[in-house]
């Protein structure tokens, strides 16, 4: 049984962690010592355990913002329109040309990413050498 409450006090500890939660709070919420966290928390496969969960909270907060991108595309287009004032215009406008170059910078760094990893594989598998 003890081993079942620091599996369920290592878990939630995890998942305050990954949350953002300082490591008080955290192990306050796990019902851990701060002590204890911080001795987890020298642990790599601890350490890696609050990566995963991390990574799994971003790709779940991406995917939402993904699916309201469309909506948000509209409303900066709507925001756009005549009815609306000359600043709130202004704005839209601005922040609409700010995050497509962004993007545009974004998908380019992608591409150059991209084909570094090919000649780089291709120097590794092409002589040998690397």
């Amino acid at each position: 049984m003890a081993g079942d409450g620091r599996k369920q006090g290592d878990a939630a500890l995890v998942a305050g962690l990954a949350a953002g939660l300082s490591v008080a709070k955290a192990a306050e919420r796990a019902g851990l010592s701060e002590r204890t966290a911080r001795r987890r928390l020298k642990d790599d496969a601890f350490k890696a355990r609050v990566e995963r969960a991390r990574a799994r909270i971003l790709d779940r907060v991406v995917a939402r913002l993904t699916a309201l991108g469309a909506t948000a595309v509209r409303t900066l287009g709507d925001l756009m329109k005549d009815g609306a004032g000359e600043n709130v215009r202004l704005g839209a406008a601005r922040a609409t040309l700010e995050h497509m170059f962004r993007g545009f910078d974004e998908v380019g760094l992608l591409k150059q990413i991209e084909a570094l990893r090919k000649q780089l594989q291709e120097a590794k598998g092409g002589d040998g050498d690397g």
